[in-house]
């Protein structure tokens, strides 16, 4: 399982970036804006902070500075549609409020990014999630930033984590594989007679065609050395029971020509 910091996929697929040395992620949610530093492409885990600044707060703000000018109580889906310009039928001043209020909001935001060590004027900014794509105009506009990125897609993170796990899968089954090249001697007949034999394989089944060839005759060596190691045992012990035949008969022999030795030299005694 491999675990990787919010934003960190999404950022992933902005390889405009990817060779800054430093490079600020801020992720805009709901509740809090989630800080990263990427350095090299690697996540400092030194630098990441959680901010309690999400785009509630500005919503809730927004709302309120509408209700105490106006009188009236805007939906979030109302307040949501004016950031991302829609026009609609909304009084143009209500507007100019809801812009003004989410104005304000995002230099707060950008004053605590500095002040938790990130400087945004050092060093290029990303900025993701739902609150960056209806911060867009106001971040991008804002002064005194390095380079900053806005990814409106909400579903940007998703797309990167697909992609992330497309490589590691590759990588995982590269893992798993063992290259070995093979050069061939022509002048040599036993080399060129298996350059032929490859040769003549379909491509796409060589590899399963010669691991095949290798373990048949691994399997064959295997078993000769078997069959040559019980004939050497049989051998031995053949040759054992030979020995043992010659010195039996070597011994009947010598018993045979003293008692013929015998005979004659009682047949002399008698003639004497």
């Amino acid at each position: 399982m491999s675990l990787f910091p919010q934003g960190y996929a999404a950022v992933l697929t902005q390889t405009e970036l990817l060779d800054e040395p430093s490079v600020i992620v801020a992720d805009i949610g709901g509740w809090t804006v989630d800080l990263m530093r990427l350095d090299n492409r690697i996540p400092n885990a030194a630098s990441c902070r959680s901010l309690e600044l999400g785009m509630i707060r500005c919503i809730d703000e927004i709302s309120e500075q509408v209700r105490r000018l106006f009188g009236l109580s805007l939906t979030t889906a109302q307040i949501e549609s004016a950031l991302r310009g829609s026009s609609g039928g909304m009084d143009e001043r209500i507007r100019a409020v809801i812009h003004t209020q989410a104005g304000k909001y995002a230099r707060n935001l950008l004053s605590a990014v500095t002040e938790s060590g990130l400087d945004i004027r050092a060093m290029p900014a990303i900025f993701l999630g739902g609150g960056a794509a209806l911060l867009k105009r106001h971040l991008s506009a804002t002064d005194g930033l390095c380079r900053p990125l806005i990814l409106d897609d909400v579903s940007l993170n998703a797309k990167g984590y697909e992609r992330l796990v497309g490589q590691m899968s590759r990588v995982s089954a590269m893992a798993d594989k063992r290259r070995l090249n093979l050069s061939f001697s022509l002048t040599s007949p036993q080399q060129r007679e298996a350059w032929r034999i490859l040769s003549s394989i379909p491509v796409g089944q060589r590899t399963d065609t010669v691991c095949r060839m290798v373990c048949k005759a691994h399997e064959q060596d295997a078993l000769l050395s078997a069959i040559r190691g019980l004939i050497r045992e049989e051998l031995r012990h053949l040759d054992l029971t030979t020995e043992k035949s010659r010195q039996a008969q070597a011994g009947d022999m010598d018993e045979n020509v003293l008692g013929f030795l015998l005979a004659l030299q009682q047949e002399g005694d008698e003639i004497t």
